[in-house]
């Protein structure tokens, strides 16, 4: 690699790539991903870093266009070597900035669905409420003592069902 991610240029390492092979196959890479990224009917998560990515393939090509001239331009190819470096860096950004906030959303969403699980427990449990209240102080005939027994079986139910409700 002739320029690091701080983008201090290894000449030495520049001129042995002369040849161009390393590059050309960094820079088929690099426009390969972007494709992949800007492909259409892709998630928008990808399609975020593809202008990026393309403007990094880009300024490999110019890297190796410049390599391959006689003399080798390495100032000109360094120069390109960075901008592709950024345009990297810039995508990687990009796409950690995009997981964060679906890490987020996704954590708004959890939560959400937790207040309408308990939302709904409330709900229920309200209804059992009511439906207790008139058996409450009085002597129970054997089919009211059946019903309070089903009762307490949605009761104990419910209670189950808010114990794995995060």
């Amino acid at each position: 690699k002739a320029v690091n991610r701080e983008g201090a240029v290894d000449d030495d390492r520049l001129s042995r790539d002369v040849g161009c092979g390393g590059h050309a196959k960094k820079g088929d890479d690099v426009r390969n991903v972007g494709d992949v990224a800007d492909a259409a009917g892709g998630p928008p998560e990808t399609r975020l870093v593809a202008d990026p990515l393309q403007e990094a393939a880009e300024a490999q090509i110019e890297a190796i266009d410049a390599l391959r001239e006689t003399p080798p331009l390495l100032e000109q190819a360094s120069t390109a070597e960075r901008v592709s470096l950024q345009r990297l860096t810039d995508a990687l950004d990009l796409a950690e900035r995009e997981l964060e906030e679906a890490e987020e959303r996704e954590r708004e969403r959890l939560l959400e669905a937790d207040r309408d699980a308990y939302r709904e427990a409330l709900t229920e449990q309200n209804q059992l409420r009511e439906e207790t209240d008139a058996f409450v102080g009085r002597r129970l005939q054997r089919r009211e003592r059946a019903t309070v027994r089903a009762l307490g079986r949605r009761q104990t139910e419910l209670a189950e069902r808010i114990a794995k409700i995060p």
